[in-house]
């Protein structure tokens, strides 16, 4: 989980603190080093759109850079299967955001 965690810092990323909770919120739960790391990737490449993007803090993602982020992994040459599961993760994020009360979907 620190190896992550440290990851995720080394970038610089919008939301950096947000992704750590989640993922340890992840391990806490048990959750096999597999799927940690399945979520991380996916995470990352979602905040690495957004600072693509120009986007500075999560609250401004709106259903758009979902869809925009989508085209990009299909730009990308990714699987549907793989999109979706991506996409799974994102929402579960961003879900676990909500509910802790610390972003409000814009």
């Amino acid at each position: 989980m620190e190896k992550l965690s440290a990851k995720l810092r080394e970038r610089g990323l919008p939301g950096t603190e947000f992704a750590e909770n989640c993922l340890s919120h992840l391990y806490h739960r048990n959750r096999r080093p597999n799927t940690l790391e399945l979520n991380y990737t996916s995470i990352r490449l979602f905040l690495e759109f957004l600072k693509k993007e120009r986007l500075t803090h999560l609250e401004g993602v709106s259903g758009k850079h979902l869809e925009a982020f989508v085209e990009h992994e299909q730009d990308r040459g990714m699987k549907p299967i793989s999109i979706n599961g991506r996409l799974d993760s994102v929402k579960a994020f961003l879900r676990h955001l909500i509910e802790m009360e610390i972003y409000g979907f814009g």
